[in-house]
């Protein structure tokens, strides 16, 4: 077995304040050290929800050692920890990050042919839908553009992941507004919004993706396909782009929403802001029991 240490961590911890837990994340096989859960005060501490770790499908362990690990070297991390110290699920550990457990697959959402399935919505000013070799294309209009899944397909609300491969062909805005349930409460994951970089949930709280907790800035390159993945549970929303999560946000006690201008794209649709995108894959699946969070 294997341990591998994220090179945004500090390179030294120069104290431990007498805590001596690591945080350790099995990830398909390979132990990823995030860093140690306190740190002194010459030292930056990295905790379980810095956007910076991507915790991928794993399982979290935290590990007491019977030392306290003062003047920790990473590059000698390996030789200090041993598999004896260790309780290893292997049936996490063997698995790919996007895989389901076995058993649970995914469910296409569009066939690559046109658009059954789903419907041009009417947003009013939008432009042209079609399906181009095998993409969905969803282009420029005055506003907004998408396409609404039809209401009659049944979709799971909660406990559920959504896969897609999507492109900013042409323009300068978001190319993502994905709007899905949360239970009976819509939301709307952003890429690319407010000019061409704004990453976030709209809404929260009634505050939108540009303002809230979820906020943070990608810069996205026309042309580009992107992979793009949302999961959506009792407890949280999580989201990744390109394996990199960028999203991880408790929702308990929160109030979940859309902008208005989107309403027209629940339960769930797709739509873009004066500007092309072109989306080869959508897929979606129910999550397995073992893989929910429950806190």
């Amino acid at each position: 077995m294997t341990l591998k240490v994220l090179n945004s961590l500090p390179r030294r911890a120069t104290g431990c304040a007498g805590c001596n837990t690591l945080l350790l994340v099995i990830v398909a096989g390979v132990i990823v050290v995030p860093g140690m859960l306190m740190f002194s005060k010459t030292s930056q501490a990295v905790l379980p929800n810095d956007p910076r770790v991507d915790f991928l499908e794993s399982k979290s362990f935290a590990i007491a050692f019977d030392q306290c690990w003062v003047g920790l070297d990473n590059d000698n991390l390996a030789e200090q920890v041993h598999e004896s110290d260790l309780e290893i699920n292997d049936s996490v550990a063997a698995r790919r990050p996007f895989d389901p457990p076995p058993g649970v697959e995914w469910t296409s959402l569009f066939n690559g042919e046109d658009l059954t399935g789903w419907t041009i919505t009417d947003f009013g000013g939008q432009g042209p839908v079609d399906v181009e070799d095998g993409e969905l294309r969803i282009s420029f209009g005055q506003s907004m553009t998408g396409v609404t899944i039809d209401k009659e397909r049944e979709l799971p609300k909660i406990n559920y992941e959504v896969q897609m491969t999507a492109m900013r062909v042409d323009g300068r805005d978001f190319f993502c507004g994905m709007t899905f349930p949360v239970n009976d409460d819509p939301c709307s994951l952003i890429l690319g919004g407010w000019g061409g970089g704004v990453c976030g949930l709209s809404s929260l709280d009634f505050l939108d993706a540009s303002e809230n907790e979820t906020t943070s800035y990608r810069e996205f390159q026309n042309g580009r396909w992107y992979h793009i993945r949302l999961r959506v549970q009792e407890s949280r929303i999580d989201a990744w782009l390109d394996g990199e999560r960028i999203i991880r946000q408790r929702i308990v006690g929160r109030k979940i929403g859309i902008r208005p201008e989107v309403h027209l794209s629940v339960p769930f649709g797709l739509a873009t802001y004066e500007t092309t995108a072109a989306i080869k894959s959508i897929q979606i699946r129910s999550l397995a029991e073992s893989e929910i969070e429950n806190d």
